[in-house]
């Protein structure tokens, strides 16, 4: 007991050295260094720098530290902005750090310093960070991870970045993650990103996976190895509007090498106001994927006018893509594309729409995917000659098995005649319900509109008619099932009840691909 005792004794002894040890640092006029540069240089690991209001044109280098903390005292009033004479590539640095925490300031990057490149944070070299609070504009890039980084972003704004005049793929991003190390490095680290409650305004890139491919033997054909490395990729109650790419991609989801176990989750993450596809999951170079691609509790309501080329979600990974609660609202070539590696599609509870012809289209699928479609709407206008579920091409080795789901169109066939389809007792085709008709309307008005109301009206058959599979929850929050049983779609209908009904399943229902 008496070797516990001193045991304990000595390690609490270390950490109250360590706690005398840190310091705050104060930075500001009446502070104890006027610049955040000389505060760094007399810092110490496990320091805090408090940074007072004002605008400081400096580059925050926190390269080799650990455990430092860079904390503004207004987040709109303390503010790195590099200003046009400062030819530097980031706002703040971070190259083999470790444990930085970065909070309650704005870092601004819209004078042109004649550097393209130019990101508010640049992580590298395995570096580990949290940044909260934050508010990121202008430049070419709101965060660039490189060479693998751990990072996390809580209550952010990253917003007015923009691709550069005459440059490569990459900018215009909110988050760019890529790597140049040796694609068969051995020590690389995969880069990981949680992403909560932050908002993307005006990025032209949102997000930005480059795969930094390297052709590992010139002269042969298919000899591309990507050197970048993902892990989890986590983004929860993320605002995504405004996005309005040039090269007519959104987010570039191109592949890489992935961590085993790895997934992309989107949960509770809602975009508006885009143009161009919205999400290009690509499998060049590779056919790399992570475990799983999720979309839970999501909704992507309206896309700009001139936004009919390409998709909302053009699936090509070679993993299988999940949608819960999710609702689509788009006017695009369709509003899923299924294509090329993709593993299989999970539909559960969603609201899918497109006011062109075809709501899950699908081509060049080089393996055998199933899509597997329960308790879903699916809403396109009719008088178009491709039916609502559509492939192009006469061979694309895609099955679809749909059951308690309505696909409303006009048009008299739901499924393209070459593809496989299982349709189960409690689907149907083309069933009065006045969500369609609503639906209809706005579309015959304004093919454009981006205010077209999905939630189910009183007397839609979609109420009380799906099949329980263990959702307590709408993609709103509101509990499932107010009825006897669910609803179909994303919105459950609300009937005043504010505590979860019978679910029949009370485990989640999975398909197994």
């Amino acid at each position: 007991m008496s070797c516990i005792i001193r045991l304990f004794a000595a390690v609490t002894a270390t950490l109250l050295i360590s706690t005398a040890m840190a310091a705050t640092i104060n930075v500001g006029p009446s502070g104890d260094y006027t610049t955040i540069t000389e505060a760094l240089q007399n810092a110490a690991n496990g320091d805090e720098i408090v940074i007072a209001p004002g605008t400081y044109d400096e580059h925050v280098d926190l390269s080799a530290m650990s455990d430092v903390t860079v904390r503004g005292q207004n987040r709109d009033t303390t503010i790195i902005a590099i200003g046009a004479a400062n030819d530097v590539n980031e706002g703040i640095l971070l190259d083999g750090s470790t444990g930085i925490v970065i909070e309650d300031l704005t870092i601004n990057m819209s004078a042109d310093n004649g550097v393209d490149f130019r990101a508010s944070i640049q992580a590298m070299n395995k570096s580990t960070f949290t940044a909260r609070r934050v508010t990121m504009t202008g430049g070419g890039r709101s965060v660039s991870l490189f060479r693998g980084v751990d990072m996390t972003l809580q209550d952010c704004i990253l917003s007015n970045v923009r691709r550069l005049e005459g440059l490569s793929a990459g900018t215009g991003s909110g988050i760019e993650i890529g790597s140049d190390e040796d694609w068969d490095a051995t020590d690389a680290m995969p880069t990981t990103v949680h992403v909560e409650n932050c908002q993307f305004i005006n990025c032209e890139r949102e997000l930005f996976l480059n795969p930094y491919a390297v052709d590992i033997d010139p002269g042969t054909e298919e000899d591309l190895r990507p050197r970048s490395r993902f892990g989890d990729l986590t983004f929860i109650g993320c605002t995504f509007t405004g996005a309005h790419a040039t090269l007519d991609i959104v987010n570039h989801m191109m592949t890489g090498q992935w961590a085993p176990g790895s997934e992309i989750l989107f949960e509770g993450c809602h975009w508006s106001d885009w143009f161009g596809r919205l999400f290009s999951f690509d499998s060049f170079p590779t056919t790399d994927a992570p475990d799983r691609v999720i979309f839970r509790d999501c909704s992507f309501l309206g896309n700009t006018a001139a936004s009919t080329n390409g998709s909302v979600l053009l699936l090509g990974y070679a993993c299988p893509f999940v949608l819960e609660n999710t609702v689509i609202n788009a006017y695009a070539f369709e509003s899923i594309y299924v294509q090329n590696q993709c593993r299989g599609l999970e539909v559960t509870h969603c609201t899918l729409s497109n006011r062109n012809d075809t709501v899950i289209g699908s081509r060049a699928v080089a393996v055998n995917p199933l899509v597997t479609i329960r308790n879903s709407l699916l809403f396109c206008p009719g008088g178009f000659t491709r039916p609502p579920v559509n492939s192009y091409g006469t061979v694309t080795n895609i099955a679809y098995n749909i059951d308690y789901s309505i696909v409303n169109s006009g048009n008299p066939a739901d499924f393209e005649s070459t593809v496989t389809v299982v349709r189960g007792g409690n689907y149907t085709h083309n069933v009065p319900d006045p969500n369609y008709i609503k639906f209809i309307a706005a579309a015959n008005e304004d093919f454009a509109n981006q205010e077209v109301d999905l939630h189910l009206m009183e007397d839609s058959p979609a109420i009380d008619t799906a099949l329980g599979m263990g959702f307590d929850h709408d993609v709103e929050g509101l509990y499932r099932p107010q009825g006897p049983a669910p609803d179909m779609g994303a919105y459950e209908f609300d009937k005043g009840d504010t505590e979860p009904g019978p679910t029949p399943n009370a485990a989640r229902h999975w398909v197994v691909f």
